[in-house]
């Protein structure tokens, strides 16, 4: 029997309403997932849960406080330049989301764009193209606050090199990496130490520091 996955408590963040509620909605949600799994069509697992993740992300930007009656109050227009894959962090310091999306062909990062709220471009890598925009697998890409100055910098892995970006775009440092699939950073122990985790699709990973140097 496959391991439980208890992705239903990471949709609860985004669920409102009575507690019996947001019960259903996780039990209902792990089923569905586990059928998924354990009848060989992991292929749409991800896809699934992305599109109910980013639906619960969206009903809360999108709605008042009360969950009884929601109310769209803004719209974003990615026109040509998102994708299914979507991160939000203050890029800049001003208390704000931003929005940093990644196009992805034959599973590698093609384009990473960052956009203001209001739908501006503030910077590009790569050059978009609408027809990048499906996802079909984890991609290699996180926002995380890496000296906490409240800024958040963005990681990622493109044409096999890790890479910390600034707010700005800016490249501040980057390696060659074999793993091309995802990437996770956390902190850790009683010094806080920031280590991130860049793993290949189904078999390796490796970890580094904040410097990018190699730990094990």
């Amino acid at each position: 029997m496959p391991e439980k996955h208890h992705f239903s408590s990471v949709l609860w963040l985004w669920l409102d309403g009575p507690k019996q509620d947001r019960l259903f909605n996780g039990v209902i949600l792990n089923l569905v997932l586990e059928t998924l799994y354990r009848y060989g069509m992991r292929r749409y697992l991800f896809a699934f849960f992305t599109s109910l993740l980013f639906l619960a992300g969206a009903l809360t930007i999108g709605t008042t406080a009360s969950a009884d009656e929601p109310r769209l109050i803004h719209k974003l227009l990615f026109n040509g330049r998102g994708s299914q894959l979507v991160r939000f962090g203050d890029l800049n310091g001003d208390g704000t989301p931003e929005v940093v999306t990644a196009q992805v062909a034959k599973r590698q990062i093609t384009a990473i764009i960052a956009m203001n709220l209001q739908g501006d471009t503030l910077w590009q890598i790569g050059k978009p193209d609408p027809r990048n925009y499906d996802l079909f697998s984890d991609l290699p890409l996180q926002l995380f606050d890496l000296d906490s100055d409240g800024k958040d910098e963005v990681f990622f892995i493109k044409d096999g090199q890790l890479t910390i970006a600034d707010g700005n775009g800016i490249v501040l440092k980057s390696r060659p990496v074999k793993g091309d699939d995802a990437l996770f950073i956390q902190r850790f122990g009683p010094e806080n130490a920031l280590r991130i985790l860049v793993k290949d699709r189904y078999r390796q990973f490796w970890i580094y520091n904040s410097n990018l140097k190699f730990l094990w």
